[in-house]
């Protein structure tokens, strides 16, 4: 990065790269844990890219600090960050942990490990660095969905859940679809049966929807079922009870996040991370100063309120300048609380608005596979 922006020599950029991975090095020997992306950037690949060497380098330059030091080696722990769709809110995840990989003190240089004590940086040898990406990235494979392309993903979810309708379950959680997913990969159906689930897993992706909307027969698509309808027209009732805070401490956080998320071309993650920050930001820093403002205005219609609803608010603990201001503090806060269970309110009323949309894309798509989902109940019996 340095050589890219210019001002500097590469020998400077070496040592400015590797006295940044000696920091890193020395905090994870000192017991502290570091999170490594070793792939080094975001992607919408169905599996791993290239690994990048810099996270090999600093564990290995981490576990020479921590035997120079006679501390503990640190071990690398490979994790599995299992999203249904990766740049939605809300949407479904599995954080898997398997067995740790060792780095052992006798594989690690005299040199590497006397340079490091003394706060130097040393490139560890090539050979161990590539030995251990190569065990990082065989271990970290089998976490990802590991196909060539996502459709090859939603076949074998659409294949997992009529499987699974067929043995009598008419459920199946995010985390026992994964790990189906990941026995058909070793343990494929037939040509024909792959075939047929394609061209269903594609069509219900192209309308939002996946395996889930398959019925408990493994036959069609869902239904609309009559108690989750009432349920879903109870939840609307907070929302629109709310409706006027909402838009007042909700829609110009939305908006932001709308537009900031809309202006950014570094993909549908990063516009999800736009949101995100807008939201929780919008938040902590809005919703203050609307309260603020409400008690303000609050204090100066005092009268109309008074005249309104019979009752002087700033009093009703008492007429003493400590009661006063303590009943502009709970005001404050309550009005704090109103926010947040107006977004409450929201979160739970959307959900029922998402549950209709999703009945009605199941409505429309359902002729487009009725006839394959039967095909392939079919073959999978």
């Amino acid at each position: 990065a340095e050589l890219l922006r210019g001002g500097c020599s590469e020998e400077d950029a070496l040592r400015l790269n590797g006295r940044s991975l000696l920091n890193l090095a020395t905090g994870i020997s000192h017991g502290f844990g570091c999170a490594l992306f070793p792939e080094g950037t975001s992607h919408s690949e169905s599996h791993l890219i290239r690994l990048r060497t810099g996270p090999m380098r600093t564990v290995l330059a981490a576990a020479a600090h921590a035997k120079a030091n006679d501390k503990n080696l640190p071990v690398i722990m490979p994790i599995g960050l299992h999203f249904r769709k990766r740049h939605l809110f809300r949407t479904d995840c599995w954080v898997e942990y398997t067995d740790p990989i060792e780095i052992l003190a006798d594989d690690l240089p005299a040199d590497l490990v006397e340079a490091v004590k003394l706060g130097d940086w040393k490139e560890p040898p090539a050979e161990s660095v590539i030995k251990l990406r190569d065990i990082v990235e065989e271990r970290l494979t089998p976490l990802t969905p590991n196909r060539d392309t996502f459709s090859e993903v939603y076949r074998d979810g659409v294949i997992a859940h009529v499987k699974n309708r067929i043995s009598g379950d008419p459920k199946m959680t995010w985390r026992e679809e994964v790990l189906a997913n990941r026995k058909l990969k070793s343990e494929p159906e037939s040509e024909e049966v792959q075939a047929i689930a394609t061209r269903i897993g594609d069509t219900l992706d192209q309308a939002s929807l996946d395996g889930r909307d398959i019925n408990s027969r493994g036959d069609g698509l869902r239904i609309a079922s009559p108690i989750g309808t009432i349920v879903n027209l109870l939840k609307l009732v907070p929302m629109l009870a709310f409706l006027p805070t909402i838009l007042l401490s909700l829609f110009p956080q939305m908006a932001i996040g709308r537009v900031l998320g809309d202006n950014t071309d570094e993909g549908l993650d990063a516009r999800t991370s736009y949101q995100f920050l807008a939201g929780m930001f919008g938040s902590m820093g809005l919703w203050p100063i609307l309260a603020t403002v409400g008690i303000i205005l609050g204090a100066i219609f005092s009268e109309e309120i008074e005249a309104s609803f019979g009752i002087i608010w700033t009093d009703a603990l008492g007429t003493g300048i400590v009661s006063i201001v303590a009943m502009y503090i709970i005001a404050w806060l309550g009005l704090i609380l109103l926010f947040w269970i107006s977004a409450k309110s929201f979160v739970i009323g959307w959900d029922s608005i998402s549950d209709f949309s999703r009945f009605m894309r199941r409505r429309k798509v359902k002729s487009k596979v009725a006839d394959d989902l039967l095909e392939l109940h079919k073959l999978l019996l």
